[in-house]
């Protein structure tokens, strides 16, 4: 009773402060005006109230300076009702020099289809532009309240910005009768708005009109009734809004405050929201979302945020929330709900709301045919219901759940016992691999339905081994994602590889050259760095070895992360080559001469002669040296050979020629003794030599050879 004499009161001493006449000073180009402070000489446009109380133009300009009485006064003001009902006036402008605008100084200007508020002006007063039922753009820069009756009747405005310099709006009608207003925007800025409510109403501020969106660039405040949480500023009468389809939230907004968007029936899009961290008591309930995500930088939500939201079908509640009460309490259409791997416990009301009956059995809970998907791995507790005078009340997380994914079954099994149809989120395919030389591969089955997983590899360990470990899964879906850790079990096993002993080849009496292995099965750009063990190389043969085909053993190879099998290669001794230096020459022979024959191999081996005709020069042998001995005159090729042995290739053969004039005896004749002796070359001997030897002996002559 009171608040309603309080508001009759407030109605009846403006309605006379609007209608009052005002006296005026001077008039200058058919202007009035009242002098406001003679000693700054400033003044204020009043309306004519010396007439019919209005101006019958249809376009004023007001100049920012004026002369009365010889004197220059600023223009400051626009007084009380000053254009009060000119219906004719279609355009106003005014001088960047006036700082203060009155009460209903431009109510009922049906004509008025544009109006740009001057730069110093900090206040829209009460009922400014009531009743400027043409209005249909507004510009107020630099205002900073908003007063009662403002903008009510302005049934042509379709859109109102109200920009970072406003920081209240009053309470009562301010834009009741907007029939025409579909948009909002709150532009962009750091100071909180405060908003006032249609208290004669009992309806939201913009309760009256057919808003179909609103952007929202800063944080939002306004009074309701915290008991009954009748209405927020959008509401009408009937505690509904039936038209506000989309909502953008700004990065300027952290808090979104109690009962903001409830009951917006067609509500069913919101955009933005990134730096939001708290959402009030009942910010969308009773909202058209079929789906709604709660951002990860949302650390505070208030009492049923998605309560009786009958569309809601999807919901995700983001990492930041470690508490929930009643969250989706009545929207008993859900079918998925993600609960964030912030969450710690489920307490009383703490999903669903208290929901209770008669039997524990037969009551059902909005979950009863939903999947729910926990990614928090840290809950410690779960409330599950009360029984007071007969009745069982319900909270936490229900029993019923259709099915539970968790991250780890086997934690949440233990914590909760067999009450729940627990399955995995994620299971990954493989228990054992085979070392690649990179982080494994794994595969999974994703079971997190409308989400996809994607693996962390870098957590992954590749080495060889068996693991018990959590590996790192980013799921992600449209406008949310986050990671968990599952549990996988796995072994990577030893990658063959094989050592193969490099063939290689030497002559006999050479030192082994280095041995060295090709390697088939390395990963990864691997190579023989990675053993932990070196592998030995080692063959039988040596510098006195013959010539032959020998192995080459590789023994001792280990390596972490390779099952390495030597494959032995051989070592062949190959038959040393030889070659002969024959350095003699043969000059100056005669027949009868002995030569001893000098030819040697590079190897040391033994040589052998040969004559192409032992009838001019025969090849003998005395104790272990060869000897060459001339019969007669002629040309002969001596050839020196070696045929090597086991260790040895064949000497290339050297030729070597010896020729020998003719040189005859031509007499004979005895001594003394009567037996003269001549070599075969015709010399006359002294004695009997070995050789071909003629001897004269009497009246014979015969030649011998005597060895």
């Amino acid at each position: 009773m009171k608040q309603e004499k309080l508001i009759a009161l407030t109605v009846f001493f403006m309605a006379i402060m609007c209608n009052s006449i005002n006296a005026h000073d001077f008039e200058v180009d058919n202007i009035y005006y009242s002098v406001v402070s003679k000693t700054e000489h400033t003044c204020a446009v009043v309306n004519n109230a010396g007439r019919d109380k209005s101006y019958s133009v249809s376009s004023i300009t007001i100049p920012e300076k004026v002369t009365y009485d010889n004197t220059k006064y600023t223009v400051t003001q626009i007084g009380p009702a000053a254009f009060k009902n000119c219906i004719k006036l279609e355009s106003v402008d005014l001088p960047q020099s006036i700082t203060k605008m009155y009460d209903c100084c431009f109510q009922g200007c049906i004509l008025l289809s544009s109006f740009t508020v001057p730069d110093k002006v900090e206040n829209l007063p009460t009922s400014c532009f009531s009743g400027c039922i043409s209005l249909e753009s507004i510009t107020i820069n630099s205002v900073k309240t908003i007063s009662s009756y403002c903008f009510k009747e302005c049934s042509s405005l379709k859109k109102i910005s109200i920009p970072a310099c406003v920081s209240k709006i009053i309470d009562y009608d301010i834009f009741c009768g907007c029939t025409s207003l579909k948009e909002i925007v709150f532009e962009d800025g750091n100071e909180t708005l405060t908003l006032g409510i249609d208290s004669q109403h009992s309806c939201g501020i913009f309760g009256d009109c057919p808003v179909d969106s609103v952007y929202i660039g800063r944080n939002l405040t306004y009074s309701y009734n915290t008991i009954n949480y009748d209405f927020g500023p959008f509401i009408a009468q009937d505690k509904k809004n039936k038209t506000i389809r989309s909502a953008y939230i700004s990065d300027y907004v952290t808090i979104l405050p109690d009962i903001l968007f409830e009951n917006c029936e067609a509500l069913e899009k919101i955009y933005g929201m990134k730096n939001t961290t708290t959402i009030g008591k009942w910010a969308f309930s009773g909202t058209a979302f079929k789906e709604f995500i709660i951002g990860n930088e949302v650390t505070d939500i208030g009492n049923g945020i998605l309560s009786c939201c009958p569309r809601l079908e999807k919901a995700i509640i983001g990492n930041g929330i470690q508490d929930l009460n009643g969250v989706i309490s009545g929207s008993n259409k859900i079918k998925n709900l993600y609960i964030g791997k912030g969450l710690k416990s489920f307490g009383k009301n703490c999903v669903c709301g208290g929901y209770g009956g008669t039997s524990p059995n037969t009551t059902q809970s909005p979950l009863s045919n939903a999947n729910v998907f926990l990614f928090s791995d840290e809950v410690s507790s779960n409330y599950y219901y009360d029984v007071n005078n007969g009745m069982y009340y319900f909270g936490g997380l229900p029993r019923d759940i259709k099915v539970l994914y968790v991250v780890n079954p086997e934690r949440y099994q233990t914590l909760f016992g067999k009450d729940y149809n627990l399955k995995p989120m994620l299971v990954f395919n493989e228990s054992s691999l085979e070392y690649t030389g990179k982080t494994p591969e794994l595969t999974f089955k994703n079971y997190v339905e409308g989400f996809d997983a994607a693996i962390d590899n870098s957590t992954t360990p590749k080495d060889v081994g068996s693991y018990n470990t959590n590996v790192e899964v980013e799921l992600s879906t449209e406008g949310w994602n986050t990671t968990i850790e599952v549990p996988c079990s796995y072994t990577i096993t030893k990658a063959p590889l094989s050592a193969i002993v490099n063939n290689v080849q030497r002559f006999y009496g050479e030192d082994n050259p280095e041995f060295a292995c090709t390697y088939i099965g390395f990963k990864n750009g691997e190579t023989e760095e990675v053993f932990t063990s070196k592998p030995v190389l080692t063959t039988s043969a040596t510098t006195e070895s013959n010539a032959g085909t020998y192995p080459i053993y590789c023994t001792g190879a280990e390596a972490k992360n390779y099952n390495i099998t030597c494959e032995a290669g051989t070592l062949t001794i190959n038959k040393a080559p030889q070659t002969i230096l024959w350095e003699q020459e043969f000059n100056n022979h005669s027949i009868g001469d002995e030569i001893e024959l000098t030819a040697k191999s590079s190897a040391s081996l033994p040589i052998r002669y040969k004559s192409s005709d032992n009838s001019s020069v025969i090849i003998t042998t005395k104790g272990e040296k060869q000897y060459a001995y001339i019969l007669k005159s002629g040309t002969t090729v001596l050839t020196a050979y070696q045929k090597g042995d086991i260790n040895h290739e064949e000497a290339d053969e050297i030729n070597k020629v010896i020729s020998v004039e003719t040189n005859a005896i031509n007499s004979i004749s005895s001594n003394d003794n009567n037996r003269t002796y001549y070599k075969a070359n015709g010399v006359k001997a002294n004695e009997y030599t070995k050789g071909i030897v003629v001897i004269k002996d009497n009246n014979r002559t015969k030649v011998i050879v005597k060895e």
